[in-house]
């Protein structure tokens, strides 16, 4: 893997994007809640209070099924994610 100077250095053209390090889940929460965005991670994953007792995954295209999501939250909460198109679903998140 070539260094950032080498990559800045030669002729031809760098696509901006190769030069950013990969970041995984956690690390990505961890920088939300220095940035003071309020997350708990549950079930094994990170949801973003939106407003009270209203939450959303913080990584929103991963399909989610309503098993992994029951009880996570007590009586309540609610909660919105993608499932994938077998299950029912009540709501759109337009990604668009």
């Amino acid at each position: 893997m070539r260094t950032l100077t080498q990559k800045l250095s030669g002729d031809t053209a760098i696509d901006p994007i190769s030069l950013w390090e990969r970041m995984s889940i956690d690390e990505y929460a961890e920088f939300e809640m220095v940035m003071r965005v309020k997350l708990q991670k549950k079930g094994g994953v990170w949801w973003h209070q939106i407003r009270p007792y209203f939450y959303r995954p913080l990584f929103p295209f991963v399909e989610l099924s309503p098993n992994q999501t029951k009880g996570l939250f007590g009586k309540f909460a609610a909660f919105q994610h993608p499932v994938s198109p077998v299950h029912q679903h009540n709501s759109y998140i337009n990604f668009q």
